[in-house]
């Protein structure tokens, strides 16, 4: 009996051991596989890690190449760049420079300046009748006076108003009346509205602009930054309550120093910049070298007067490189008023050659030299 105890106790010391053996191999053969997988993992990340950075670089690669080919289209195509140097476009400067100067608050009132909501208006009587008092035009374009009752401004410019005014009091004040009247009545603008106007386009900032109500198209694009120089300078619009109300073209104001007329801008007026027409490039001996906007109907004398004549150097020869192939070439002054000019034009204005006779005298002569 004692014998098979210990036998027992022997396979159950045995089994236990066996077990604890299996069971350290287990946990070994665990580890190892736990750092086998981690190395593994460690490579793939190191991998996808490495991947990823090729990736980036090829990404940045791949901006710099757009970038590139952004710049050299930019260069072979410099016309139409959106980088582009403004003082080579002409008129488009005139619009840069100024609208840091609120010179429009100097602005005198003009003749056709039409009264609206918000707008000020001072009525003085003097004479045998003293009076003077203010009135603000209400939403619905009246004011209101207890002797005159309610009277319709909007809409009426001020020497408009004047008229009617004087109109309406004479029937309270009976000495505004007659060939000698002994009262006098006298309209003018106190506190003024702004406008709204809408620019949409080809403006720099396109938007709606709270304006000076005095102000036209030419001041109204100092105000806001100008068109940009993909904008044209000869076809702006006026549109106005649906239609075209005016088309003003810009290089009449700045060439000739003629003033549009009826060009006074209202609130909720729009004013469009359509693309430009064309960009005609002139240089060499020319007072103003730059690229100008041509219409379809002009020729190469207008674009000459643009660029502001010829220098004192210039030859009556222009050479023309143009986009149709079969207008280039080398042409005469003479008949610039006929030679048509088209949208990516380069005229070159050419040198007189300057020629010299002379003789140079040899051998047994008492001055040689050259004559």
């Amino acid at each position: 009996m004692y014998i098979i105890n210990q036998y027992k106790a022997f396979f159950k010391i045995l089994l236990i051991g066996l077990f604890s053996a299996s069971t350290f191999f287990l946990k070994a053969q665990t580890r190892l596989e736990i750092n086998d997988l981690k190395k593994e993992y460690d490579k793939i990340k190191q991998n996808q890690s490495s991947i990823n950075s090729e990736s980036v670089d090829q990404d940045n690669n791949l901006q710099l190449s757009t970038e590139e080919f952004r710049v050299k289209a930019s260069r072979l195509n410099n016309v139409d760049s959106l980088d582009v140097d403004i003082s080579k476009f002409f008129g488009y400067k005139f619009f840069r420079k100024n609208n840091d100067f609120e010179f429009w608050d100097n602005l005198p009132i003009t003749a056709d300046y039409v009264l609206g909501s918000g707008d000020e208006v001072i009525l003085s009587l003097w004479g045998e009748t003293q009076l003077r008092k203010k009135y603000i035009i209400s939403r619905d374009g009246e004011i209101y006076d207890e002797r005159a009752g309610l009277l319709s401004l909007s809409g009426k410019s001020i020497k408009e108003a004047e008229k009617y005014l004087y109109s309406e009091f004479s029937k309270v004040f009976s000495t505004l009346k007659g060939n000698s009247p002994k009262t006098f009545l006298d309209v003018t603008l106190g506190e003024i509205k702004s406008i709204n106007v809408n620019f949409v386009g080809e403006v720099k900032y396109p938007g709606v602009y709270p304006l000076h109500p005095f102000s036209n198209v030419i001041s109204g694009l100092i105000q806001i930054g100008g068109p940009d120089t993909t904008g044209s300078l000869r076809e702006i619009s006026i549109v106005r309550g649906g239609n075209k109300y005016k088309t003003i073209d810009i290089y009449d104001y700045l060439l000739r120093g003629s003033t549009p007329k009826n060009i006074q801008l209202r609130d909720q007026d729009i004013v469009l910049v359509p693309p430009r027409l064309s960009s005609v490039f002139i240089d060499s001996f020319i007072v103003r070298p730059g690229i100008y906007e041509i219409k379809p109907e002009e020729k190469l004398s207008n674009l000459i007067e643009y660029a502001g004549g010829l220098t004192h150097k210039s030859s009556s020869i222009v050479s023309i490189k143009a986009v149709r192939n079969e207008f280039n070439g080398y042409y005469n002054l003479d008949k610039s008023n006929t030679i048509s000019i088209n949208n990516g034009d380069s005229v070159t204005v050419l040198p007189v050659l300057e020629s010299l006779s002379e003789v140079e005298l040899i051998g047994q002569v008492k001055r040689p030299g050259k004559y």
